[in-house]
């Protein structure tokens, strides 16, 4: 059970400053926990500020569309008059997973940003997961990644930032050791959409799509020796041919701009006078 502020002016187990609030990842979390029911009262969000973005009924259809495709049960959201949602949280509320709900209600009116964001706690390793991840199977996902492999310049500054692991470098740069060619791999299932790659991409080379089906699980890279630097990099296969220096090189930022002035016999060091 969860009702908005503004529906039920008493305050208690369930009621939250906003409904929006609830994202993927949490309604995920508690539908693989077995809370599939949700018993939902809420004001009038047009004239509310806090109801102008995406809103819970529309995120609800789409992580039910997710669950369709994978023939999975789906989430319900019974919207419930104010009245009639006090009435049955003062009942004692439906009885599925009720300890569960109500240590979640409890965490979240004490620590409402940290319980929504998944840490209300300190969580172990293994409880913090992307949306994707509680979603088995094939089909569509919260958030896929794409890369282009003609803007793609193979900086890795993708790969370095994502905090989800979502972006992958295999295939060591010219280890003869090595049996996995270097690819970029994309694990969709893990990203959170959070954008980071997007913002440290100078190429526009990625994009990120949001409830769509994974198109590309793998973009393969070449590696070579710069001719202009001497660095060992790596670019899209694809380009092979059209890659002749590395990147940094390619753009025009490796010429020198420091120089040293050397002279055959420099000049004797001034005397200093005492009233200089």
């Amino acid at each position: 059970m969860a009702a908005c502020e503004r529906a039920v002016t008493a305050p208690g187990e369930g009621v939250m400053p906003c409904l929006h609030a609830l994202g993927v990842t949490e309604l995920l979390r508690h539908w693989e926990a077995g809370d599939r029911i949700w018993l939902v009262s809420m004001d009038d969000c047009d004239t509310c500020a806090r109801g102008q973005g995406e809103r819970l009924g529309g995120r609800v259809e789409r992580i039910n569309a997710l669950l369709h495709a994978r023939g999975r049960s789906q989430l319900l959201l019974k919207m419930m008059s104010a009245d009639a949602w006090q009435r049955v949280r003062e009942m004692g509320g439906n009885d599925l997973n009720r300890e569960n709900r109500r240590a979640f209600f409890s965490r979240l009116v004490k620590r409402p940003v940290p319980v929504l964001a998944g840490h209300a706690s300190e969580p172990r390793a293994a409880e913090v997961r992307a949306p994707g991840e509680y979603l088995a199977g094939h089909g569509p996902l919260p958030w896929t990644i794409r890369i282009d492999p003609m803007t793609c310049v193979g900086c890795h500054a993708c790969v370095e930032i994502c905090p989800s692991a979502a972006l992958q470098r295999e295939g060591e740069m010219l280890s003869p050791d090595s049996r996995a060619a270097p690819c970029y791999r994309l694990h969709h299932a893990q990203c959170t959409g959070c954008g980071l790659c997007l913002d440290v991409c100078a190429f526009r080379a990625i994009r990120i799509q949001a409830w769509e089906r994974p198109e590309q699980d793998i973009l393969l890279l070449h590696e070579s020796l710069c001719p202009s630097c001497g660095v060992v990099f790596q670019f899209p296969a694809v380009r092979m041919e059209a890659a002749r220096t590395c990147w940094v090189c390619a753009h025009g930022h490796a010429r020198p701009k420091l120089f040293q002035v050397l002279e055959a016999d420099p000049p004797a060091p001034t005397e200093l006078r005492p009233d200089a």
